[in-house]
């Protein structure tokens, strides 16, 4: 059956119903209901490719003075994980997808790893759907692009958000971030880390990812954003320092 809500809210409405379902089916609900046809997984591999490629000609186009080591990084802070689960919850794509009952006992439709590879298998399906026409997934991609960001170069300001932080509570406090891992959750195949990032013997942010590595990214962006917010024992930090 279609999901016609979601068509609407990518404006494209498929001619295979079954590519828009395929996409939708975390590997969680067809592990419990073993008759499902198939999940997302070789959609998200597909549509992994499709988004590098249209991120790489949106970036070429759009920055011309701009040096290759530059677009590399905006390129990759535009296909990371954290940029695709928001662009996937700009379309509410996460209500729509099929989940196993653990996944959904656990919140999996808010989960940043599960968003991003339903993401990518939906630029996937729409890629295949349109007779491998790259115009279509395109205008939904950039469209998105361009509500979540004004400027490609905000997301590169975060790129590095823990030496960001080092840096700044080395300088200010004289002390280095310590990143502490406080829980781990969700099945073996999509690990939830929950990080807590302490200067000294206070909290300063928690992140989750399903990467430790990210989680504790996350956990340095929330540190900053408390520090410049004031509530830090000094908020003389920018994304320049």
């Amino acid at each position: 059956m279609p999901n016609n809500d979601l068509q609407l809210a990518i404006q494209y409405e498929f001619r295979d119903s079954a590519l828009q379902l395929e996409a939708l089916t975390h590997p969680s609900f067809r592990a419990e209901y073993p008759n499902t046809p198939a999940d997302n997984q070789r959609l998200e591999f597909l549509g992994d490719a499709v988004i590098q490629i249209i991120v790489t000609d949106r970036l070429y186009q759009a920055l011309p003075l701009e040096p290759e080591g530059t677009l590399t990084k905006a390129r990759a802070a535009l296909s990371k994980q954290p940029t695709l689960a928001g662009l996937a919850r700009l379309i509410d794509l996460g209500k729509h997808l099929r989940l196993g009952h653990g996944e959904k006992q656990n919140h999996g439709d808010e989960r940043d790893s599960i968003l991003c590879d339903a993401f990518e298998a939906l630029i996937g399906a729409m890629y295949l759907d349109s007779d491998n026409n790259l115009q279509t997934p395109a205008r939904l991609l950039n469209e998105l692009i361009d509500r979540y960001c004004d400027d490609v170069h905000q997301l590169l300001q975060g790129e590095n958000p823990k030496g960001e932080l080092q840096e700044w509570t080395q300088r200010k406090l004289h002390l280095k971030p310590v990143y502490e891992l406080k829980d781990v959750s969700g099945p073996d195949h999509d690990r939830l880390h929950t990080i807590n990032v302490m200067i000294g013997d206070r909290c300063y942010g928690q992140g989750q990812a399903g990467r430790r590595q990210t989680a504790e990214e996350n956990a340095a962006r929330a540190a900053l954003a408390e520090i410049r917010g004031g509530s830090g024992p000094d908020n003389e930090v920018n994304s320049a320092e």
